[in-house]
């Protein structure tokens, strides 16, 4: 099919890259002078005012950004609080070609294109918090954060367990033995109160301990649910974390960190219209907005009102030594949770297809040993190993009377390496291998009407070796310039799916999901420019992607299966630019030209003329885009500080564009292009010690989805994004 793009995309693009004084004050804003020991996400200011430097641990040690040779980009805690983000769904608003769908507990994360909308399996975008791997993915509020980095295309060899889109890095400040505070509180409007508290203090000589805690609750919804009058569209969240440090000497320390949240809510179990088609096929026959559905958040669903619910708890241990030159880190941890969604599937009052889902427990124990070399001399390296262990259990996913226990087990060891040495002078070569072997094993058995099925009835596993890799090539044109060229290899192992009602005793009845490859070759350029000023950061790209796990619905359930191979091809762009002091421009995007090179058994789904949707014989969708893969993502964003007699006001606006791209592989259904606009104002006192904020979220109160799921018969459903919001902040710190 004919690949369509819009004459503002191309114009956007144009402009965005035809600009060269915009660029984030928050993205990539690093540069090279930063030195190892400087800590994890501090920014240092070029003393003529020109761009902060960020440090980052994208390669296992702490480095500036502008000197790693992988495309990523980096914020601090200031720059984020400044552009009004304040979990890690707001980052779509400063990180280009980042896609985050909030999906009920866990939100779907996909970069360039490249990530998993399905609970059942590894998300393909790794989310690690303080070097510690969180599996479960969940939504993290931003308090007490340092920085963020999120680093674009595979990153199996030193982050493994299946990092073939990328990985999320946050990295929160570490407690301190001077004492510390600091509070914000907030009202929004949806009758929205929300609040962080953060307070740090020294225990005894040598230890000290921190507490951070938020709180967030939606009281009105965005909408109703016509038949009862509940309201929809609503989230709760509150989140707490603590760690100790302990200096046990010079060169030696322990933390141990523990946490716990819980969320409820509706979003990501609503069943209703998505924005562009504004009817589905419920009750029997075509329902529309304005009567059935009255308002753009309203729902219709019944005999109960759809929801949500998650809690997840855990605890880790880092112990850090140095000695001989070397740095030894041991990082063990557990994570507990579980969660459960209640779906009216059929979208209508009528008690037809009721759905359920309950995972209780989900837990997961990673240990992890990593060894490395010093920062002086030609040639630095890492080596470690990473075992990983976890247990999920359904119980049960039903539809009405029938229903699916099982329990799936994940087994995974691999032993990496990677080091770096100055073949010439300014030149490094990137050298870099990991070596996963991973065992997945599913139990279950299936209820109909409330039967067993002894042929259902069954255990199904399978191993995975597979090796991952990494060859770099980086060379320092100038201290302040680097160019690199890199090839890479990341894989996603293969499991089971779940919520199989045809059963867990044969592979026919339950076919193994096989494991997904991507081979990424990439070049680009980081540049910092008139005494850092401006940055430009430009990175081309081509994927050789295999084996991709495609998620579809299938009797009410989200399952994934292989389609054969693709292409991705595309390029990123930053360009950061600080004129004067007071002035940040910035622009930051992603381009990507995809299609499908096999997928032989694509779902092929058509809208009847009576207004529902069916799936017909499946078609090959070769040539066809890839789903959940925008031609063209961005955002720009200016922000401007004015010094007064009372404080410092800092102004910020972002414009985010996400491009049309499609539902599903055939590319008969068009999730439409969008752009949102946000506003921040902040004032912060002359001594730093208080301030406040006033923001706008979706300013143009755009009506959008994040994502379309085709539904048989009901039609397109969309996950629904929020209206406008705006709210108040203030608090204070010492």
């Amino acid at each position: 099919m004919l690949r369509s793009r819009t004459s503002e995309a191309r114009l956007a693009l144009f402009v965005s890259l035809a600009a060269p004084l915009l660029a984030p004050e928050s993205a990539n804003a690093q540069a090279t002078g930063a030195g190892p020991q400087a800590e994890t996400g501090a920014g240092v200011a070029d003393q003529a005012g020109g761009i902060e430097d960020i440090v980052v641990t994208a390669q296992r040690r702490s480095e500036s950004a502008q000197s790693v040779p992988i495309s990523l980009q980096s914020f601090s805690s200031e720059t984020l609080q400044q552009s009004g983000v304040r979990s890690t769904e707001d980052l779509t608003s400063v990180v280009g070609g980042l896609i985050i769908q909030p999906t009920a507990a866990r939100p779907s994360i996909f970069i360039r294109g490249v990530g998993t909308n399905s609970t059942n399996t590894t998300p393909a975008v790794l989310t690690f918090l303080d070097g510690v791997y969180m599996p479960f993915g969940q939504s993290t509020d931003l308090a007490n954060i340092a920085s963020v980095e999120v680093l674009k295309g595979p990153q199996g060899t030193l982050f493994g367990r299946n990092a073939t889109g990328g990985v999320v890095q946050i990295t929160t400040r570490p407690p301190s033995e001077t004492p510390g505070a600091r509070v914000e509180v907030g009202y929004g409007n949806y009758d929205t109160v929300d609040g962080t508290a953060y307070i740090t203090g020294g225990l005894a000589a040598g230890a000290a301990m921190d507490l951070a805690l938020s709180y967030s609750n939606q009281g009105n919804g965005f909408g109703t649910n016509v038949f009862n009058g509940n309201d929809v569209f609503l989230t709760r969240r509150f989140a707490a974390r603590s760690r100790l440090l302990l200096n046990l000497s010079d060169v030696s320390t322990l933390t141990l960190a523990g946490d716990y949240s819980q969320v409820r809510g509706t979003v990501g179990t609503n069943v209703s219209p998505s924005v562009g088609y504004d009817f589905l096929y419920v009750a029997g026959a075509v329902r529309r907005r304005g009567a059935f559905f009255p308002g753009d958040f309203d729902i219709n669903a019944g005999p109960r009102t759809p929801y949500f619910k998650a809690k997840e708890w855990g605890a880790s241990l880092t112990f850090e030594t140095e000695f001989s030159g070397l740095t030894f880190r041991n990082i063990t941890s557990y994570r507990r949770g579980k969660e459960y969604a209640q779906i009216d599937f059929d979208g209508s009052p009528l008690n037809a297809v009721n759905l359920s889902i309950d995972r209780d427990p989900r837990t997961a124990f990673t240990q992890e040993l990593q060894l490395l070399s010093g920062d002086d001399g030609p040639f630095q390296w890492v080596a470690g190993v990473f075992y990983f262990d976890s247990t999920a259990k359904l119980l049960p996913f039903q539809i009405n009377t029938n229903a699916a226990y099982a329990v799936d087990k994940d087994r995974s060891i691999a032993a990496y390496a990677q080091g770096s040495y100055e073949i010439l002078p300014n030149t490094k070569l990137t050298l870099g291998g990991r070596y996963t072997i991973e065992k997945r094993k599913i139990d279950g058995f299936v209820l109909a009407n409330g039967i067993d099925v002894p042929s259902r009835r069954g255990s199904l596993s399978q191993t995975f070796r597979e090796p991952t890799w990494r060859i770099a090539l980086d060379h320092n044109i100038t201290p302040t310039a680097l160019v690199y060229a890199s090839v890479s290899r990341g894989f996603n192992a293969g499991f089971f799916n779940q919520s199989s009602l045809a059963g867990f005793a044969t592979e026919v009845q339950n076919p193994p999901v096989k494991p997904e490859f991507l081979t990424a070759y990439e070049i680009g350029a980081k540049t910092d420019l008139f005494a850092r000023h401006l940055r430009v950061n430009i990175s081309a790209f081509l994927y050789d992607y295999k084996g991709l796990q495609q998620q579809i619905y299938d009797q009410g359930a989200v399952v994934t299966i292989n389609a054969g191979s693709a292409e991705m091809k595309g390029f990123d762009f930053e360009v950061v630019a600080r004129p004067v002091n007071s002035l940040t421009l910035s622009v930051s995007g992603t381009y990507l030209d995809t299609k499908y090179k096999s997928y032989p058994l694509a779902p092929n789904y058509v809208l009847q003329s009576n207004g529902s949707i069916i799936a017909v014989s499946n078609l090959e969708a070769a040539g066809n885009r890839i789903t959940n893969a925008p031609e063209l993502s961005y955002t720009a964003s200016i922000s401007h500080v004015l010094e007064t007699g009372i404080g410092e006001f800092t102004t910020s606006a972002n414009v985010n564009y996400r491009g049309e791209t499609y539902a599903d592989p055939i590319n008969r259904f068009e999730l439409p292009k969008r752009y949102l606009v946000n506003v921040t104002e902040r004032w912060t006192s002359s001594d730093e010690h208080v301030f406040a904020s006033l923001w706008i979220k979706n300013l143009f109160d755009k009506r959008y989805d994040y994502a379309i799921t085709v539904l048989t018969p009901p039609g397109l459903v969309g996950l629904t994004a929020p209206p406008r919001t705006y709210g108040f902040t203030a608090g204070f710190k010492f």
